[in-house]
């Protein structure tokens, strides 16, 4: 994975470009079957779902299986990052490089 900087011609920092080389399967992934959904991390069902055929609402069962990529955020973390979209966005690229499910590809 390639992780870059999307600036503006005059330079002004907008966002975060990740460029994923690998075709691994993302260790999450949406599964879908008519009116049915199934959300998975890696092999681990997380959210079943089934959409009413006239589109009028969805039935869910939620499982306790979801094991995020991003660790719970200290306070102190929070403050450091505070007004820095920037800083941030390279924080959770980091998040998903480092995660053991990850969702990207380590860098080269």
């Amino acid at each position: 994975m390639q992780r870059g900087d999307v600036t503006r011609d005059d330079g002004t920092w907008v966002g975060l470009s990740l460029d994923v080389q690998d075709p691994r399967r993302p260790g999450l992934s949406i599964f879908s079957a008519g009116p049915r959904l199934l959300v998975s991390q890696m092999s681990r069902p997380l959210v079943l779902a089934v959409v009413d055929e006239h589109l009028d609402g969805v039935d869910f069962w939620r499982t306790d299986e979801y094991r995020s990529f991003v660790p719970p955020l200290r306070a102190d973390v929070g403050r450091t990052l505070a007004g820095s979209p920037e800083r941030w966005a390279h924080r959770f690229a980091r998040y998903l490089i480092d995660s053991p499910d990850r969702l990207v590809p380590p860098f080269p």
